[in-house]
């Protein structure tokens, strides 16, 4: 499985495994039960706001710990570009439209 479509729930595991760290030392360092923290690793949902404090406790970026993806790699950098400059060719149509209906409504007034 690649690491872009590798579920948050397994990375944890990894990530844990990784450090050879147990439940229990994980959940200590991030301030959660071990229960709490073994259901995200079986793929509960991640309540709140421990995204932090996950990704400090394991030494990884915010951007990695969510979406798997190395912030750093070309392609994702690439990717990030591509969807940049799509919201910005939307934006710009979204406003040539509302300019042309400003216009229209300003003659119909006139």
């Amino acid at each position: 499985m690649s690491p872009q479509k590798e579920p948050i729930s397994k990375r944890l595991k990894r990530l844990r495994d990784g450090r050879k760290l147990t439940v229990k030392q994980i959940a200590a360092l991030i301030g959660v039960s071990p229960s709490t923290y073994r259901e995200w690793e079986y793929g509960r949902a991640i309540q709140g706001e421990p995204y932090p404090r996950l990704a400090e406790a394991f030494g990884v970026s915010l951007h990695y710990l969510i979406t798997g993806e190395d912030p750093s790699d070309p392609r994702t950098v690439q990717a990030q570009i591509q969807l940049i400059e799509r919201m910005f060719e939307s934006l710009k149509a979204n406003l040539a439209m509302g300019a042309q209906a400003t216009q229209r409504k300003d003659r119909s007034n006139s």
